[in-house]
């Protein structure tokens, strides 16, 4: 791991935000009310692997790609500087336990609604499904359909303990069915929405 001082993202030429010089020895004062997201906290270390992109960089990318996607109507997604301030640590976070680094950025100025990138298409969210109790996992098949009632995954029992699926942003109607029946388990159906980056479906099929 390489490290490097905490220095704004936009550091290396002018900031998109201000226009402001940064970089060097000699700097333009900052703007307070200027968007800042500087790779590390004060006093702490920002990583990268050799060949590779920074650690800050890889998080960047994967928000602007779709992690930090919002969507008002749940048909046009776009990330915003509020969304990307939000999840940009949670990206971080998943590379720091990929790479065991332990970097923390810092964010100012995070106060305008501004769009930063919108997507052409429904950004992809990594989709757990579990069943409870795990026991029942051998008598349960899974089919997730879309919106269209179009079944877009399908998973013959017996399931495992956890169903790792990568699916486009969305609502989905997930069902576990039980066939033949198998007492004291249940079939159930669940309409489930999947926000990126990430989201856990889990399926109680006991009686309430």
């Amino acid at each position: 791991m390489g490290d490097a001082a905490g220095a704004p993202a936009c550091a290396a030429g002018k900031c998109p935000f201000d226009g402001r010089t940064v970089g060097g020895g000699n700097r333009k004062a900052a703007r307070t009310d200027a968007p800042l997201f500087y790779t590390c906290v004060p006093g702490r270390k920002a990583f990268g692997r050799p060949g590779e992109s920074t650690v800050f960089s890889q998080a960047l990318l994967q928000c602007l790609d779709g992690a930090a996607a919002e969507s008002p109507d749940q048909t046009n997604w776009q990330v915003t500087l509020p969304s990307l301030a939000a999840r940009l640590q949670d990206r971080i976070d998943a590379l720091n336990t990929l790479y065991g680094s332990d970097q923390r950025v810092q964010i100012n100025g995070v106060g305008q609604n501004m769009v930063l990138h919108v997507l052409d298409n429904a950004p992809d969210v990594d989709i757990e499904v579990t069943i409870d109790p795990v026991a029942a996992a051998d008598y349960v098949a899974i089919r997730i359909n879309d919106e269209e009632e179009r079944v877009v995954r399908m998973h013959a029992k017996p399931i495992p303990e956890v169903i790792r699926e990568r699916l486009p942003a969305g609502q989905y109607e997930v069902k576990a069915l039980i066939e033949p029946p198998a007492p004291p388990y249940v079939a159930r159906r669940a309409f489930l929405p999947a926000h990126p980056p990430a989201r856990t479906w889990r399926l109680r099929v006991l009686p309430e």
